[in-house]
């Protein structure tokens, strides 16, 4: 915002990232915040099944009474097609959204699923627990019906971990869910390139999706080793040249970004910063900023690794020089 403030419109703006996942924090609170985005090289965060799932899921504790919600959680029950969906549907409309039409599918095959989901909302029916640990407990139970329903579960799994994140900083369910669903005039264009669409959106996009195109101030999320390059791809080389695309993207500025802490389903760690900037030749020509407590402060990055912002040009020629063209 800071940036558009100076001049900048969002559309000569681009946020760079190694694989689509990879922005899904940032969709969230851009959404939060409602700055207008657009997503290329994959469906925005929201969009994605699983999310569309979960979110289910958790509308029910706010709206007993939301049949889309309702068929959309039922059907992902293995045993449960459109037909039966439609018989619960009808009993919990009957009983005004009593979760209690659920424990009468004790002793059938479907309990299985039923029986903890029935207790899950008879526990948190009164939606005055802490939201992060309903969030917790209602994605442990979706991650069993997640390997159900999707061959890639595992991929989407760790989707969920970035929901449960975001979820740190509300008391309430209802408020979470408003901000998580909320949709700022943002899109999600499979086919279209960042320069096609004429309003002025922030562009998102994937480094192979922005291949070609250059915007006069690029952040390249991330840039932490595992990420940055990919921990998936042994083929360290054509990280290096994805990497050099993602730098050359910028006119004018290029922000080079990482989080000092991670999280994982196992906890929080530290980042290591990407090797790749520890190969520029000219040190001198980049700068560290970073952001804390509301301030920014900025030094040579190689006295200590953190997050970077280099102005181009000459020091851009550079970069260049080393990694070939």
């Amino acid at each position: 915002m800071q940036k558009r403030e100076e001049g900048i419109p969002f559309q000569k703006m681009c946020v760079l990232f190694r694989a689509g996942w990879n922005s899904n924090q940032l969709e969230l609170v851009l959404a939060k915040r409602n700055i207008p985005f657009v997503k290329f090289g994959g469906k925005k965060f929201i969009e994605t099944a699983h999310i569309k799932d979960l979110l289910s899921l958790l509308k029910l504790l706010v709206n007993p009474l939301d049949s889309v919600s309702w068929i959309r959680t039922l059907k992902l029950i293995p045993g449960i097609g459109n037909a039966k969906a439609n018989s619960i549907l009808d009993k919990i409309r009957k009983s005004s959204g009593s979760f209690e039409v659920l424990s009468e599918e004790n002793g059938t095959t479907i309990d299985k699923y039923i029986s903890p989901l029935y207790h899950l909302y008879q526990k948190y029916k009164e939606t005055h627990s802490e939201v992060k640990k309903m969030v917790s407990e209602f994605i442990d139970y979706y991650r069993v019906l997640l390997e159900k329903n999707y061959d890639d579960s595992k991929r989407r799994s760790e989707d969920l971990d970035a929901v449960l994140g975001f979820s740190l900083k509300y008391n309430s369910l209802s408020d979470f869910l408003s901000d998580l669903t909320m949709d700022p005039t943002s899109l999600s264009l499979d086919k279209m390139k960042p320069d096609d669409t004429d309003s002025d959106l922030l562009n998102l996009s994937t480094v192979h999706s922005a291949k070609g195109l250059e915007f006069d101030l690029v952040f390249v999320l991330n840039t932490t080793e595992g990420i940055f390059p990919s921990s998936k791809n042994t083929n360290i080389e054509e990280e290096r040249r994805l990497f050099y695309v993602a730098i050359t993207r910028a006119r004018k500025e290029l922000y080079l970004t990482r989080p000092s802490l991670a999280q994982s389903r196992s906890g929080p760690y530290y980042t290591k910063l990407s090797r790749f900037l520890s190969e520029i030749q000219f040190p001198e020509k980049v700068y560290e900023l970073k952001l804390m407590s509301g301030k920014s402060v900025s030094k040579n990055p190689f006295a200590n690794q953190g997050s970077f912002v280099k102005n181009t040009n000459d020091s851009f020629s550079r970069i260049q020089d080393y990694f070939g063209n």
